[in-house]
């Protein structure tokens, strides 16, 4: 007699899978809806159509669902980064400006279309621990991959530390779109949208490491 094949672990396993899926997207949108005290496990749970007693059992608490929450969304930051600098093939490149500049953009693009949570996540990490961390890890990692695209241009950095010029223009850049993130366009004397924004960094960061001008900037 054959016995039949059964395997229900599998089954209780993507069940689970969902269930942690839908946890998981609730809290992320409630983090979006209202920040940090939007997100509590009842909340998570009644959006997520679970009981309280499997947020839990899954996450913990709220600390630890939020953490989860942020890993999620900024671990793969650095991956795609160096992913659409590869794509680019900088190593050919007989342009340094040019160099920088999609060095640059392919940095900046990256956050653009998830800056809502970005924001809640930066905001948190003024206060929160953990968080801080694990937006500094993501730091770094974008860190080593914007190094890494300039090293075929750095006989052509005018400064007589290369590593330290690159660093300091990571962070000129990273502040930039950190401080666009959470504040907005802070007008003084018009609109900087999102494109012009690159741009202009995008020239102040060649003279800083080059001592010129992009082609494509006015001589005035």
């Amino acid at each position: 007699m054959t016995v039949p094949t059964v395997n229900p672990p599998v089954a209780r396993q993507a069940r689970s899978r969902k269930t942690h899926g839908r946890i998981f997207e609730a809290g992320t949108e409630l983090l979006l809806e209202g920040g940090i005290e939007s997100l509590t496990v009842a909340d998570v749970a009644k959006r997520a159509g679970v009981s309280i007693g499997s947020v839990y059992r899954r996450f913990g608490n709220k600390d630890l669902l939020l953490v989860a929450i942020q890993r999620e969304h900024v671990s793969g930051y650095a991956t795609s980064y160096d992913a659409r600098v590869a794509a680019a093939d900088l190593a050919t490149c007989t342009d340094p400006a040019l160099v920088v500049r999609t060095a640059l953009t392919c940095l900046v693009n990256g956050p653009r279309n998830d800056r809502r949570l970005l924001r809640v996540f930066i905001l948190l990490g003024t206060q929160n621990e953990a968080v801080r961390e694990i937006g500094e890890e993501s730091t770094r990692a974008c860190g080593d991959v914007f190094h890494r695209a300039l090293q075929p241009i750095r006989h052509r950095i005018r400064h007589h530390d290369v590593d330290a010029a690159i660093e300091f223009a990571y962070r000129l850049i990273n502040a930039t779109w950190s401080h666009r993130v959470v504040h907005g366009d802070m007008q003084s004397h018009g609109p900087l949208p999102w494109r012009d924004m690159i741009d202009e960094l995008s020239r102040a960061v060649t003279m800083y490491l080059l001592g010129e001008l992009p082609d494509d900037s006015p001589t005035h």
